[in-house]
């Protein structure tokens, strides 16, 4: 079994804000300019599918997305 310790879930209004700030460039350079796009529930089980991830544990923001 294939367990993902981290799966977040943005709307994409709010992820292409959070991408935009200076703070968070070296997560853009680690995770790649899609990380901007937000994922639907079912795109996020599509792509843990396609990864072979069994379980994902879904982790909430720190901060208000507005």
């Amino acid at each position: 079994m294939i367990v993902d310790g981290w799966v977040n879930l943005w709307p994409e209004a709010f992820a292409s804000r959070w991408t935009q700030k200076d703070e968070q460039q070296g997560v853009m350079q680690l995770f790649g300019k899609d990380l901007a796009q937000g994922r639907s529930v079912e795109d996020l089980v599509g792509a843990m599918d396609e990864a072979g991830v069994d379980i994902g544990i879904l982790t909430s923001g720190l901060s208000d997305p507005e």
